[in-house]
């Protein structure tokens, strides 16, 4: 009777449920206090639970600390703010913003079920969980939660200069001599908040399925070969990423030009001068940097991202791959068909060809027309420059990439790894010409298809809804990705290019765009190609 009483109280204290004005309300006990979230349809959700002490005043700069404990209780029923970042010209955001968000079905018992850990894209200079795109908020997780009997995850981080700028007066003070990788070490923080509290909200830690889609995406592959990662999932996703890792003396000089294009020039005094910036000022520098040309002809996102600086990331992340420098687990990889169809303005045969003379001039006249003749407009080619150009900047960022990483990571380890290629574009006027544009597979994944603005889902398009999210949820249980009727996901192998093609009817295939990889694989040092504005197809 007393170890029956003890294990009851122990349950309630950790995961329960109260009454208030009639309604069900949960609270779970966490190691920093108890949180209340609210009770809809079947699912707990718990917004905005601090995982790591706010990053301001003397903490900006530096690596998260532990949250901060509270008395009482913790209202989690509203979203948290996005981390500080710039949208059509407006500042927004908080530098508070380290905050997480649960879902898990009300019934859960404790440590019961996968979970499914979210990082949310935006190139490392944009997005928050709480984005709004095509109309809805894309990533709650209150219907994957609940239709694929999950604990899902979703959380923030630092972005932009706070996120990841590498200056040396911020690597002065550092224990580690390093600067940059906030965002991933906030991250890394997150998932060890997850491991050590997730059995309380039904989540089981030893199957955590990390996942990101682009930036996110890239911060997945991050994680995946950063040693201080280890052992905090099980398994990686990574929808539309690619490695966009840079080596610390690259980040450095370009956080001098923005240091200096905020106003803070002199390396030795540039610490105290960057924190005495307010958030949105740091926010704009951006801008005064893209006008004046310093960064990278007005394409600054892939200016703060990660950094090869020997502690986050010991070595270039492609390279570790490929030298099997890895957290060894379960890895999917995939990208779309159309990736940034959504973001080319209409264009001409003439003019798609002048950009393709332009971007590849330093490879010279043979390697432009070879690409031409792989990316022609005209009978047994493109329809328009629109898409030939669509085609020709998505294959090298967005699939292309896949390739490698599924082949090397397959070489690296005896864990499988599996490669996917969602070629399903939505019907009708208003997203049908974009086809299966960058971030599409994200409203399959969060069951939003009958919340987006302008389309009305067939019911092939729900099915394959319920499939992709059946695909994901038992990876995050069983490490094999899996649907009940054929056909079954093949594992990549090296010397093959085995995936699965998601559409209507999903297919397998071994090859994908072979002839057009094979050419930007035969480029040492591909082009320096334009890169889209996060976060923004959705909202067309």
């Amino acid at each position: 009777m007393v170890r029956c009483m003890n294990l009851c109280i122990s349950f309630i204290l950790t995961f329960g449920a109260g009454t208030v004005s009639g309604e069900s309300t949960p609270f779970v006990s966490t190691q920093s206090g108890i949180v209340v979230g609210s009770n809809l349809d079947g699912v707990n959700e718990f917004l905005g639970i601090p995982f790591a002490a706010p990053p301001t005043g003397e903490l900006r700069w530096q690596a998260p600390q532990p949250p901060i404990p509270w008395s009482g209780e913790l209202d989690a029923t509203n979203w948290p703010v996005a981390c500080p970042q710039e949208e059509d010209g407006t500042a927004f955001g908080g530098e508070d913003c380290l905050y997480l968000n649960i879902w898990t079905p009300e019934n859960a018992a404790p440590g019961s079920l996968p979970v499914m850990f979210f990082i949310h894209g935006g190139g490392n200079v944009s997005g928050s969980s709480s984005v709004v795109q095509a109309g809805t908020r894309l990533y709650d997780g209150r219907l994957p939660a609940l239709r694929g009997n999950v604990v899902v995850v979703t959380t923030q981080y630092r972005i932009g200069a706070l996120g990841f700028l590498v200056h040396p007066a911020l690597s002065r003070g550092s224990l580690q001599g390093t600067s940059g990788n906030y965002g991933l070490l906030d991250q890394q923080a997150a998932l060890r908040w997850v491991q050590s509290n997730i059995e309380a909200f039904g989540g089981n830690p030893e199957r955590v399925l990390l996942f990101g889609e682009s930036g996110g995406a890239t911060d997945t592959l991050m994680q995946l070969v950063s040693p201080l990662a280890g052992g905090l999932f099980s398994r990686a996703l990574m929808e539309s990423g690619g490695n966009r890792a840079e080596s610390a003396a690259e980040r450095a000089a370009e956080g001098i030009a923005f240091a200096e294009a905020a106003g803070c020039p002199s390396t030795e005094t540039a610490g105290e001068c960057l924190h005495n910036l307010s958030a949105e000022e740091l926010v704009r520098a951006v801008d005064l940097v893209d006008s004046n040309g310093t960064i990278s002809n007005g394409i600054v996102s892939s200016y703060f991202g990660p950094t090869v600086d020997g502690w986050v990331l010991p070595e270039d992340p492609a390279e570790a791959l490929a030298a099997g420098h890895f957290n060894h687990l379960p890895f999917v990889v995939g990208a779309n068909s159309d990736e940034m169809r959504s973001y080319v303005p209409e264009l001409s045969e003439a003019a798609y060809e002048a950009l393709v003379r332009s971007i590849l001039a330093p490879w010279g006249g043979a390697v432009i027309e070879h690409a031409l003749e792989l990316y022609p407009v005209g009978p047994g080619g493109y329809a328009t420059g629109t898409d030939a150009y669509s085609a020709f900047i998505s294959d090298p960022q967005f699939v292309c990439p896949t390739r490698r990483f599924a082949s090397d990571a397959a070489g690296g380890q005896d864990e499988p790894v599996y490669r996917y290629f969602f070629t399903h574009g939505l019907d009708g006027p208003w997203w049908g010409p974009y086809g299966a544009f960058h971030g599409l597979e994200l409203f399959f994944v969060f069951q939003k298809l009958e919340e987006m603005d302008g389309y009305y889902p067939r019911a092939a398009d729900l099915e394959l809804e319920t499939s992709i999210l059946q695909l994901w949820t038992s990876f995050a249980a069983t490490g094999v990705p899996s649907i009940p009727e054929p056909p079954s996901w093949p594992s990549y192998e090296p010397g093959q290019d085995l995936f699965m093609e998601l559409d209507i009817p999903i297919e397998t295939g071994n090859g994908i765009r072979t002839e057009k990889c094979d050419f930007w694989d035969s480029i040492i040092n591909p082009p320096p190609l334009p890169r889209l504005p996060e976060g923004r197809a959705a909202a067309r």
